[in-house]
């Protein structure tokens, strides 16, 4: 497949990859324009798409943890941010009206600047938030970490499951999306255990004039899910599927032989011709 046109596609003129010759290894016929679905096909499934799974685990907890700490922690702040039944109302709020205000954003922002770099840096804001929450001294600076907090991980929450599946055919894709749902699944699950196991505590320290207790302790350690998920991601390349859309084919090349290589344990450079 050395040959791809570089110029943008339409929905009547879908994305087409030209491979030059029939590779009687996979039952596709080579000597015709192949799609997406057919190169994804010949990449097959492998060490790199277990390797992507395994790199979403950290990002899908961070989704999770960052949309339900709250819920936890609130008992706690309660005593130690003198909150009413209104402040307790708002702060458990905060993180879903962050993500409403900014749903529609994301979307735009998603099919025009790409699945990847939306992600890293997604993740990577929200640890801050987390550190942020983490470091609050009144129920003003908790509130508005939260929101903040809502307002960006709205975005790597639905743009995640697009980004996994963009790397799968349709024979995969089911069976991928039922991962994905596992995973959030779990952990909703390890969210209980950890606040379980932390908050109970008697911590109680400060640093520079700001104190810090068990609670606050558990949102920055909620916050390291998400810093994990970014860092992985860094690793790993842009949706091939969004490239091609976008017409940068040549791209969209280089991420399937990435693909192909991983899984077939063959060079790069034997990805079909």
């Amino acid at each position: 497949m050395a040959s791809i046109p570089n110029t943008p596609v339409t929905m009547e003129n879908a994305p087409k990859i030209y491979p030059t010759k029939k590779l009687n290894g996979y039952d596709l016929d080579f000597e015709t324009p192949a799609d997406y679905e057919t190169a994804i096909k010949v990449c097959g499934f492998g060490r790199f798409n277990i390797i992507l799974l395994l790199a979403a685990i950290p990002a899908t907890m961070g989704t999770v943890f960052e949309t339900a700490v709250v819920s936890f922690i609130l008992p706690s702040a309660e005593c130690d941010l003198n909150l009413d039944l209104v402040d307790k109302g708002i702060l458990n709020g905060s993180t879903y009206g962050g993500m409403i205000v900014s749903a529609v954003a994301w979307g735009y922002l998603s099919d025009t600047k790409g699945r990847k770099n939306l992600l890293i840096w997604g993740f990577l804001i929200d640890a801050i938030c987390a550190i942020c929450a983490a470091i609050s001294q009144s129920i003003l600076q908790l509130m508005l970490a939260k929101f903040f907090g809502g307002f960006i991980i709205c975005g790597p929450f639905a743009i995640l499951i697009s980004y996994l599946s963009e790397f799968h055919g349709t024979n995969r894709r089911p069976q991928v999306m039922m991962i994905i749902g596992t995973m959030f699944m779990i952990s909703n699950i390890i969210l209980p255990i950890l606040a379980m196991t932390i908050l109970p505590k008697d911590w109680s320290f400060q640093i520079f004039n700001m104190k810090f207790v068990s609670w606050k302790i558990f949102i920055a350690i909620c916050g390291i899910p998400s810093l994990s998920g970014s860092l992985l991601l860094c690793l790993l390349p842009e949706s091939p599927r969004f490239l091609m859309s976008k017409g940068r084919n040549s791209e969209a090349m280089e991420a399937f032989k990435m693909m192909y290589a991983y899984n077939k344990g063959k060079p790069r450079e034997t990805f079909p011709k």
